[in-house]
């Protein structure tokens, strides 16, 4: 190929890519921005260059997605090619303008992060004449329990048989002499009295609301005119309330009283015990101990800040941080120029937001205070630490979990989920 290359990659990424192909490689790498946000610069970013770094959401502006046309592209690989398993997303559409290129990759340790259908969105834009349609891919493959709802897959051998010879896959047992050992340790804490009877509450409403839901779905066939019903969608915003409410009280009754939704109210969760913040005080004060650094990961901002302010008093130190409301160059600056390289941080707290992209190669530690939503976001947040260039050789990942609470219910979560990846992705390499 003579022509410059596209690498396509999650905002968060972008520079840090910029960055690791001028440390690896003599190519010139260029980040691009939209026009509103480069001015008169904006034409720069095209001269010169030999990679094109571009985030999905860049691609959807017509400017730039004219500009790399104009180059001449031939060869384009997105990073975290999961982002866009939705097919129906506009950054996936973004992407598949791209599809012509004669040269297309994608890379991710995760292609099934919520269940099978993920797959026809990666391959609309690997070869978007494989499976044609998605209405021939769903009805060749995906289970459905009703109203859209993926259920499983079927024909699984003939999808695999389809998928097979456009993947390349290295297992970890093959990579394992090139990665440290992981190891992962569930701690199981008991939950008190108090905490047990409003976990009871929650759960009750969330099953008087979830019957609620299915009922209006029995009577109502059409997903289309479901959207449309009022008492359908308020009940079904009420599901996700109380199922947020349930993680929350998991995290830290606090995070209730904190909660925009008035109907966390009903709850008095005042005075209740967080024996689950008592078990990370003592891990984080072990790690310290011993001159080690740490990587907490939780999904809310909220409870991120409540982390920092309880172990900032506990350890008189500084905390770096990663949210969703940070820039790339923040992101980066917190990682890596304050946590890696900066003595006086030894606790970095991530939200979702660091899961991808950030190599902790200096940090052997990991503490997943709730647990990841899927097997897919699990993984990528474990390897944070596994890197090919860790200073370890033995990492440890320490998982909170508080028994009979929303924690219990997404660890099965991501054990049928990490089944998806097992019996469809895996078993390829197994197959060959």
């Amino acid at each position: 190929i003579n022509t410059p290359g596209i690498i396509v990659v999650p905002a968060s990424l972008k520079y840090q890519w910029t960055k690791e192909v001028s440390k690896f490689s003599n190519y010139t790498a260029k980040a691009i921005d939209s026009p509103s946000k480069m001015g008169k610069k904006f034409d720069a970013q095209f001269e010169d260059c030999d990679l094109f770094i571009c985030n999905y959401e860049v691609l959807k502006n017509k400017s730039v997605a004219d500009k790399l046309f104009a180059a001449g592209c031939e060869f384009i690989a997105a990073d975290e090619i999961q982002y866009i398993k939705s097919y129906k997303a506009v950054r996936s559409k973004a992407l598949y303008e791209f599809n012509q290129l004669p040269f297309r990759y994608g890379f991710t340790a995760t292609p099934i992060t919520k269940n099978p259908e993920d797959i026809f969105g990666i391959f609309n834009f690997v070869d978007k004449d494989l499976f044609k349609t998605h209405g021939k891919f769903a009805s060749n493959y995906i289970i459905y329990k009703g109203h859209g709802r993926v259920a499983g897959a079927k024909n699984v051998d003939h999808l695999k048989k389809q998928i097979s010879p456009y993947m390349f896959i290295k297992t970890e047992a093959e990579i394992s002499d090139q990665l440290p050992e992981l190891i992962v340790t569930p701690i199981y804490i008991p939950m008190d009295k108090k905490t047990a009877k409003i976990n009871a509450e929650i759960m009750e409403d969330l099953k008087k609301a979830q019957d609620t839901v299915d009922a209006i779905e029995a009577k109502i066939k059409d997903p289309k005119l479901l959207d449309k019903n009022k008492e359908y969608l308020q009940w079904s915003a009420k599901v996700m309330a109380y199922q947020t409410f349930a993680q929350e009280l998991a995290d830290d009754p606090r995070l209730l009283n904190m909660s925009e939704s008035t109907l966390s109210n009903q709850y008095d969760v005042d005075g209740l015990k967080n024996p689950k913040l008592e078990t990370l005080i003592d891990l984080v004060s072990d790690i310290i101990d011993a001159d080690e650094t740490v990587c907490i990961f939780t999904r809310y901002e909220r409870m991120q800040q409540l982390l920092m302010n309880e172990l900032k008093n506990k350890f008189d130190c500084v905390i770096a941080y990663i949210n969703g409301s940070m820039s790339a160059e923040e992101r980066y600056e917190q990682a890596y120029t304050l946590f890696q390289d900066t003595d006086s941080y030894k606790i970095l707290i991530m939200t979702n937001a660091g899961q991808a992209g950030i190599s902790l190669s200096k940090c052997k530690n990991l503490i997943e205070y709730d647990l990841a939503d899927s097997y897919a976001n699990q993984t990528q947040r474990h390897g944070r630490i596994k890197r090919a260039d860790s200073v370890s050789r033995i990492s440890n990942v320490k998982q909170l979990i508080l028994d009979d609470s929303y924690d219990k219910i997404a660890e099965k979560i991501i054990t049928k989920k990490k089944n998806y990846d097992a019996d469809i992705i895996q078993s390829l390499k197994e197959d060959n």
